[in-house]
């Protein structure tokens, strides 16, 4: 899915950084496509509608429902988990014409 300039960019990050912070992941996922991993081009089928992670350690998950770059992050500890209706932010957007273009 990605072009193979972006998986180069995550593993040179992975790889020169000692320590990899969940700021560190959150910042990834919430940048604008192709400088992360985050985009709004929902009329055209393509979106971030969630972006999660997972602490196993802690047993929680932090995510947001729809873009994090339009919905604030939320915690929830892992344990049964009561039924609730959250309101999402959806922006839209039009991709550049080269976004579906992938080169290999």
């Amino acid at each position: 899915m990605f072009p193979n300039r972006k998986i180069a960019e995550i593993e040179k990050m992975f790889s020169e950084k000692g320590k990899i912070s969940a700021q560190d992941l959150k910042d990834i996922l919430s940048e604008t496509y192709p400088q992360g991993l985050c985009c709004h081009y929902y009329t055209e089928f393509f979106g971030t509608l969630r972006s999660m992670l997972f602490d196993t350690a802690e047993k929680k998950i932090e995510m947001t429902f729809g873009s994090p770059q339009a919905n604030d992050w939320k915690t929830f500890m892992v344990q049964k988990l009561q039924e609730q209706e959250i309101m999402v932010n959806l922006p839209y957007e039009k991709a550049g014409k080269d976004f579906y273009n992938i080169t290999y």
